[in-house]
């Protein structure tokens, strides 16, 4: 199989019993795959889904270098004009970035050129300072660097930041920066008004609407990480992500806990907050792995939950999402 075979594979069984969350189209998508690939390396796929309002997904598309490099050098055009950023990354000898993402808001029928590119930070080769010059000069918007390293100043030293990157597709191209916050959540857990704090110290206030969810998760096994968007000054946007990452052992053991255990209780938590509606109970469906035979070997594509994230703006909450991961692999445990 190819890139866009195995797209159309997964597309096919993460959806097809899953239109609650899905909806009926997604062609958009399909051709913002096909637009941002080259050669016949599955890139990482992340589906974005909302659990309120009409269904739809976007689509986040990861590259490591060896999936850059499968297709390398990409034309300069290629992703929508970001195919020099790929090959920018893919030459580096060592990176303190360990992979690229192109964000497309396919659900809201936008695909004329990603939403957003983010810098994968955790699991990088060098794990100096992330290159975050480069990458914001690359897209042309030089001007990014220095709000995002002020906001970075302000991070408690215990986290550990994911992904920084650029909303350059939408209105004032907002910085993003996320963080793995699990060393702190014992921590956490035990007092509360130690998150609180954090909060405060990044400039967001620890409302009610928080503080519940951030409860939710920390009661949960699940990581915690945290979400936020960097102003043209270097503050802190008003719109904050808490997510539950999960850590599945396989797609049994994903289908298990979503239908009866940690996860369901989490999404029903979503549900009675008003963050979510019913759909979520038919995401298990969505989790596969499915093999075929070929070049005397097996080819096997998959799909399983990433996270869930819950948004609040200005202190109100607003709904939860959950994110699934599909890749290519040799084995998976079904």
């Amino acid at each position: 199989m190819n890139a866009m075979e195995m797209y159309d594979t997964i597309y096919m069984f993460a959806s097809h019993e899953c239109r609650e969350i899905f909806g009926d189209d997604g062609s958009l998508a399909r051709e913002a795959f096909r637009r941002s690939t080259a050669g016949d390396m599955l890139p990482g796929l992340w589906l974005e889904l909302p659990l309120l309002g009409r269904p739809r997904f976007d689509l986040h598309i990861t590259y490591g270098k060896e999936a850059i490099c499968d297709g390398a050098p990409f034309p300069q055009q290629a992703a929508d004009g970001h195919g020099a950023l790929l090959n920018w990354y893919a030459e580096q000898k060592t990176s303190s970035i360990a992979g690229l993402a192109l964000g497309y808001d396919a659900g809201e029928g936008h695909i004329q050129r990603p939403a957003a590119v983010h810098a994968l930070v955790e699991g990088a080769e060098n794990s100096g300072e992330p290159d975050v010059e480069g990458l914001f000069s690359h897209l042309g918007r030089s001007d990014a660097a220095p709000r995002l390293a002020q906001f970075l100043r302000r991070v408690p030293r215990e986290w550990r930041l994911w992904y920084f990157g650029i909303f350059t597709g939408r209105p004032d191209a907002p910085v993003r920066a996320d963080f793995f916050v699990d060393s702190m959540k014992g921590a956490y857990a035990k007092d509360t008004s130690l998150l609180a704090a954090h909060l405060s110290q990044m400039g967001i206030a620890a409302s009610s609407d928080t503080m519940r969810i951030a409860e939710a998760i920390l009661r949960s096994p699940f990581e915690l990480e945290l979400q936020f968007d960097v102003l043209p000054d270097g503050s802190a946007g008003p719109t904050v992500g808490l997510s539950a990452g999960f850590h599945m052992e396989s797609i049994a053991d994903a289908r298990r806990r979503f239908r009866d255990g940690d996860a369901a209780r989490l999404l029903e938590f979503a549900e009675k907050q008003g963050l979510a509606d019913g759909r979520w109970r038919c995401a298990e469906r969505a989790f596969f792995a499915r093999g075929k035979k070929e070049r005397g070997g097996m080819r096997v594509v998959a799909c399983a939950p990433k996270f869930v994230k819950f948004r609040i703006r200005d202190g109100a909450a607003l709904d939860a999402k959950i994110y699934l991961a599909a890749w290519a692999a040799d084995t998976w445990n079904e």
